[in-house]
C-alpha cells in the first residue's frame, strides 16, 4: 500500500556545503571607512554607524534639529527615545558633511516638476512632501529626499570592495558594522 510507506526515505538531498563567511576586522572596516573618505555623505553616515552602533534607519531619521553639542537624540525601535554621544571625531566629520556636502534642493514649481518627467514620485505632491522632508533631515540624498536604506547598503559593499575587501569570505553589512563597533569598540 503506497500511502503505508515513506516514498521520500531513500531520496538523497545534496549536500549543501555551508559558505565560511566571516564578520568584519577592524582592518576591513577602517579601509573600508577610508574608502569611503572619497563620498563626504557616505562617510560621514557610515562613521557614525560605526562609532554609535546606530541602526541605518536611526541615522537616517536624524534631523538638524536632533544636535545638541556633542550629542544626538535618536529615536529607535518602539518609537524609543534615547541620547547617543559622539566624539569630538566624528563631530568634526559630520560637521564637514553639513558645510560641504549636505545639499539641500529647492521645491520645483508643478511646471517645473513635470517636464523632468520623474517616476520615483508618484505625484508633484509626493515630491514635495519629500524634499520638505528632506530639508529637515540630516543625511539626505543628491535629490535632497531621505536616503534610502537599501542604497546605503549597496553603497557600503561597492565602498568595501573598492578598499580590497574580499566579500566572497567577509560579510560587509551596515548591521555588521554596527555589531562589530558593539562587540570590538572600533572606533578606539
Amino acid at each position: 500500500d503506497m500511502c503505508s510507506k515513506n516514498l521520500m526515505a531513500k531520496v538523497k538531498l545534496p549536500n549543501k556545503t555551508k559558505k565560511e563567511v566571516k564578520p568584519p576586522t577592524k582592518s576591513n572596516i577602517v579601509d573600508t571607512l577610508v574608502e569611503l573618505r572619497k563620498n563626504k555623505t557616505y562617510y560621514a553616515l557610515m562613521t557614525l554607524i560605526a562609532s554609535t552602533g546606530l541602526r541605518v534607519n536611526e541615522a537616517l531619521s536624524i534631523k538638524l534639529t536632533d544636535f545638541y553639542e556633542n550629542q544626538i537624540k535618536v529615536v529607535g525601535k518602539g518609537d524609543k527615545e534615547r541620547t547617543v554621544y559622539l566624539s569630538l571625531d566624528v563631530m568634526e566629520i559630520i560637521k564637514d558633511y553639513i558645510e560641504n556636502d549636505r545639499h539641500e534642493k529647492p521645491l520645483l514649481s508643478k511646471e517645473e516638476f513635470d517636464t523632468k518627467g520623474w517616476t520615483k514620485f508618484a505625484s508633484y505632491d509626493s515630491y514635495a512632501s519629500k524634499i520638505i522632508e528632506g530639508k529637515e533631515l540630516l543625511f539626505i540624498s543628491k535629490t535632497g529626499i531621505k536616503m534610502d536604506t537599501s542604497g546605503v547598503r549597496k553603497t557600503l559593499i561597492k565602498y568595501a570592495e573598492k578598499a580590497g575587501v574580499d566579500l566572497t569570505k567577509v560579510q560587509v553589512t551596515t548591521h555588521k558594522l554596527r555589531s562589530s563597533f558593539a562587540t570590538n569598540g572600533m572606533m578606539d
